[in-house]
């Protein structure tokens, strides 16, 4: 989740409704219908999840950087 988002719906009870919540994804109003108790999860559970989010990071950093450097190329108007 984004931290907007996540912030928001950590600090939230059970049943209530949102004001409205900006992200770069838009505008939300989170309803918050049931909280789960954390558990421990064993690695072998968030191994994939793990794997995925820095592939995700690096790819993130990778096209950064190859925006900028095709920004610094461009002649910009």
């Amino acid at each position: 989740m984004v931290p907007e988002f996540n912030d928001k719906v950590f600090s939230m009870k059970v049943g209530t409704v949102s004001e409205p919540v900006k992200t770069q994804f838009g505008f939300h109003v989170i309803y918050l219908e049931d909280k789960k108790a954390k558990k421990k999860l064993a690695f072998t559970e968030v191994k994939s999840f793990i794997e995925q989010r820095l592939k995700l990071e690096k790819f993130k950093v990778v096209m950064q950087a190859k925006m900028l450097k095709l920004k610094n190329k461009a002649t910009i108007k």
